[in-house]
């Protein structure tokens, strides 16, 4: 997904469920549109300058279960607020 300056790309708002475990905020399905995706894989998250709050914000590497395939995306949370990326290629 390479570095991130500032929120450069499309992203679009959705909803994030977490998993709260151990006091960890990994998000385990995306909720968009009406309908719920399941996170098939958790990547790497990184810190990435907030557009809203002051605190960092963070871009997770996933892989979302739709229909049966997995695609690519990044999630940005950043001052509770999820969107969802489209990585490049």
């Amino acid at each position: 997904m390479g570095g991130c300056s500032r929120f450069d790309a499309k992203v679009v708002p959705i909803a994030v469920e977490t998993d709260r475990k151990c006091g960890l905020n990994t998000p385990r399905a995306i909720v968009c549109d009406g309908r719920r995706f399941e996170i098939a894989s958790v990547g790497a998250t990184l810190p990435c300058p907030s557009m809203f709050g002051k605190a960092d914000a963070t871009v997770t590497g996933v892989l979302v279960d739709v229909g049966g395939r997995c695609v690519a995306r990044g999630l940005i949370c950043d001052d509770g607020l999820w969107f969802s990326v489209k990585p490049d290629g």
